[in-house]
């Protein structure tokens, strides 16, 4: 988004050992409670940084893929998802074709359980080794199910169990894909989307993708399922794009200083002229106020607010 400060401690781990090892130090110097204060990133796409943070970003660059079979990879948490989207086309590999253009690493992905086109990163997944910070402040790798993820749409343990203080890390993700002799058609919706994306998404200014989650329909009214009926879509959950509330709320190019929603896809906030995070924020609040009091539906952020 190119807006935030600087932070106090900064890392970056390009392997499991010396991420470890500095998670051991952030230990043994500081009081467990500065757990609190450690953030993970990858490739922080979807994460909106304060202005100035005092507590410790460790940035996750464990990027490899190793085939496990004909249909298995293991792929370091830092591995870009265009990455690994390239290895699986050049070896046959279908089952994530829904995550073309999608940015961020694996990892990120993960963690929020990422979706788009009718597609869930829980899918493919069939464990995590993650290092799992215990009660005694000691840490532990450990290799976590499918299951045991406790994926849900848009989050998971990783998320959920991160909120308070820093509990676990992803380190490796093992996917479990498709051969097929030919992709042709695998190919052809990577190319479809790949164009969607730059027709409808305003991918010529800095944006951290969508800003709200949609909502499921368990969440609306009758009335406005009843008015929207024809914008309902899979994701792959029944949902309502946000999109069409925050359009039908007038907030399509709104604009607060230097960062506005975009005329393109009004769920996504542009950093059109030197934005700062405050000029975000605000956007944020003004559109969750017009929905609220237009729809009576509560947005929730699919972005990461760093405080």
């Amino acid at each position: 988004m190119r807006v935030g400060g600087i932070t106090r401690h900064f890392f970056v781990a390009r392997d499991a050992k010396s991420l470890i090892s500095v998670l051991n130090q952030w230990i043994k110097n500081n009081n467990p409670n500065k757990l609190r204060d450690v953030l993970i990133i990858g490739e922080a796409t979807n994460i909106l940084f304060p202005e100035k943070y005092n507590g410790f970003i460790l940035k996750n660059e464990i990027d490899f893929i190793k085939k496990i079979n004909k249909n298995t990879i293991a792929v370091g948490a830092g591995t870009s998802v265009k990455k690994i989207l390239n290895f699986c086309l050049k070896n046959n590999l279908a089952g994530l074709e829904w995550a073309a253009g999608l940015p961020g690493s694996l990892g990120g992905a993960v963690r929020g359980n990422a979706g788009a086109f009718g597609g869930e990163i829980k899918d493919s997944v069939s464990k995590v080794i993650v290092t799992d910070i215990i009660d005694s402040n000691k840490i532990k790798i450990r290799s976590l199910s499918r299951k045991n993820c406790n994926f849900s749409y848009r989050s998971s343990i990783f998320k959920n169990k991160n909120k308070d203080k820093l509990k676990y890390v992803i380190l490796e993700v093992h996917l479990k894909l498709r051969y097929k002799k030919y992709l042709e058609e695998e190919k052809s919706i990577y190319r479809k989307i790949i164009k969607y994306r730059k027709t409808k998404h305003p991918m010529e200014f800095p944006t951290l993708g969508s800003i709200f989650k949609n909502i499921p329909l368990g969440k609306l009214s009758a009335d406005v399922k009843k008015t929207f009926a024809d914008k309902i879509k899979s994701d792959p959950v029944p949902v309502l794009p946000a999109a069409v509330l925050l359009g039908a709320a007038g907030m399509a190019g709104y604009s607060v200083g230097g960062a506005k929603f975009s005329e393109k896809h009004c769920n996504f906030i542009v950093n059109y002229k030197n934005a700062n995070t405050n000029n975000i924020l605000q956007l944020i609040s003004e559109a969750k106020n017009r929905v609220w009091e237009k729809f009576r539906v509560k947005l929730k952020e699919e972005i990461e607010i760093i405080n």
